[in-house]
């Protein structure tokens, strides 16, 4: 979400943008946008000794938790 954010605040700042710009310069945001994002999940927030990783335990039970309600009521 934060990735397509920075990519359309960057996209309407261009002035009249060739292809080339389109292609050598929101392409490779958009690769490394999602790289970061996949990085900060994969190393900050599932890592083993993450200072994140209590939020991230707390979000994760309530979802599941929200999960079991919604099971429970569709029987």
């Amino acid at each position: 979400m934060f990735t397509v954010g920075v990519i359309v605040y960057c996209a309407a700042r261009l002035q009249q943008p060739s292809w080339l710009e389109w292609v050598g310069v929101v392409l490779p945001m958009f690769l490394f946008g999602n790289w970061a994002e996949w990085a900060a999940h994969r190393y900050l927030l599932h890592s083993p000794r993450s200072l994140l990783k209590p939020e991230s335990r707390a979000r994760v039970e309530a979802q599941q938790q929200e999960r079991g309600r919604a099971a429970a009521r569709s029987l």
